[in-house]
């Protein structure tokens, strides 16, 4: 029996018309089958998170107060975080002026919309409830019914150039290390980011697909994911859960790093290559952490 919470939060889920658009748009796009599961993930929502004056959209099924997915209806392709697809809005008075939106999947289910710009900005004067601009340039990534190819937790030194990489894994800091993507998969995944990266982080990610460092996540280049925030949209290449993070700006492309720090919800630059500044988040999010 549904709680008196569950019906509550159903009678708040409202989408927008251009974000049900959003939506219907990728489906189109989609192959039948991959279409079909994403409208009953679709029909499964009731409850719309609108963060940081709407760039940021979550969906989420709520059931006795809590989130929840029906794991039957989820993507073969169920890796954590996955962008499907993206597109532009066209502003229907200033034709030349488009909004970017990014649709992302959470381990196989629908979860969020990402917009580059606070849509009530991008469209002011505008009624966003009945809004239905023109979408154009939609891109799918990839086809979420095949399942991920599994990736292996450690690899041999032998497979390694990078000295400070193999310094890591000599000293014993290195408990996870997946295996590389090809340089096809690796451009593919690249070309959805729209931010240069660090040389030396993608001179690593030539030769893993992500680690575990110590206390430190260093994530593999698919599974790089978009931190929205009301300014800036940032980038995340590494982190220590809980404590902080190592970012990029999107759109920049002077691959310069910044510490975003969890505690102070403080983002500043950081000098120096990747692997200084991997020490440098581990120094200053982590009171006892070892050297690297």
């Amino acid at each position: 029996m549904n709680t008196l919470l569950d019906f509550f939060f159903a009678c708040r889920t409202v989408f927008y018309k251009f974000e049900r658009n959003i939506i219907e748009e990728v489906k189109a796009h989609l192959e039948s089958e991959a279409g079909i599961r994403l409208q009953k993930q679709v029909d499964g929502i009731n409850k719309i998170q609108r963060l940081a004056g709407g760039k940021e959209v979550n969906l989420y099924h709520i059931q006795r107060g809590k989130p929840t997915f029906d794991n039957s209806l989820r993507f073969p392709s169920a890796c954590d975080e996955a962008l499907l697809a993206n597109m532009n809005l066209i502003h229907p008075e200033k034709h030349n002026t488009k909004l970017k939106v990014e649709v992302w999947l959470v381990k196989g289910q629908l979860f969020s919309l990402l917009f580059n710009k606070p849509p009530k900005q991008f469209f002011i004067g505008l009624d966003l409830k009945l809004l239905e601009p023109e979408m154009a340039d939609v891109k799918i990534w990839f086809d979420p019914m095949l399942p991920q190819i599994p990736s292996i937790s450690r690899l041999a030194n032998d497979a390694m150039s990078t000295e400070w990489l193999q310094e890591w894994v000599k000293i014993s800091r290195v408990t996870e290390l997946c295996k590389a993507l090809s340089s096809t998969e690796r451009e593919s995944v690249l070309r959805k980011i729209n931010a240069q990266l660090p040389f030396d982080y993608l001179t690593l990610m030539a030769q893993t697909e992500g680690m575990k460092l110590s206390t430190c996540t260093i994530y593999g280049v698919s599974k790089i994911r978009k931190v929205v925030c009301p300014d800036e949209n940032y980038y995340l290449l590494a982190e220590i859960e809980g404590l902080g993070a190592l970012v990029v700006k999107e759109g920049s492309e002077d691959a310069k790093l910044y510490l975003f720090n969890y505690e102070n919800n403080d983002i500043s630059l950081v000098e120096g290559t990747f692997k200084n500044a991997v020490a440098i988040l581990m120094a200053q999010t982590y009171p006892i952490a070892p050297s690297i």
